[in-house]
């Protein structure tokens, strides 16, 4: 085994433990056929991210799979998978106004949504 590769992923670990990076199992671009919404807590791709794969629907954004954090209008930006519809809504229990981004959407700033459904193609 080369002896950079430990002292590498240690070096790797202590920076995501750090919060310089993020890592996520899955990942926003490499495969073609995801379905999944990746939110961002700040404008423009920036700072706290999940990524919620799909398909599902989320009356409220406080307890998504796999997340600590409440996310109940916090989301300000987001992208989706090419096989994504994803449609937020403005209230809990998808109430409110609706808006619905399909296939690959990107926006850097977005009113932050209370619920979400999300389908796959």
């Amino acid at each position: 085994m080369n002896p950079l590769k430990p002292a590498l992923l240690l070096a790797f670990s202590a920076l995501a433990l750090a919060g310089y990076v993020t890592v996520n199992a899955q990942t926003s671009g490499g495969d073609k056929g995801a379905c999944y919404v990746h939110l961002f807590d700040g404008k423009n791709y920036k700072d706290d991210n999940i990524v919620v794969k799909g398909p599902g629907e989320y009356a409220d954004l406080k307890s998504l799979p796999g997340s600590d954090k409440d996310w109940d209008d916090e989301a300000d930006s987001f992208e989706s998978g090419p096989n994504t519809t994803v449609t937020f809504y403005s209230k809990p229990n998808f109430g409110g106004k609706a808006v619905t981004y399909r296939g690959g959407a990107k926006k850097p700033h977005i009113d932050e949504p209370r619920s979400m459904k999300i389908s796959c193609k």
